[in-house]
């Protein structure tokens, strides 16, 4: 099995669980990675850059 098919089988895994999970849990999980994007440091650079404009 590559690494490829590895991550794809995780992927479907994830997916399930997720869908297993109350619209909460959901809603609580993507905020969560909302707000891990919005502090990496190319994303917040990049949104400021954007307000000063």
């Amino acid at each position: 099995m590559t690494d490829n098919q590895r991550m794809k089988v995780l992927e479907l895994l994830q997916n399930s669980e997720f869908r297993r999970m109350s619209v909460e849990e959901q809603e609580s999980i993507k905020e969560r990675n909302r707000k891990k994007i919005i502090n990496e440091p190319v994303v917040r650079d990049a949104l400021k850059k954007l307000a000063s404009e």
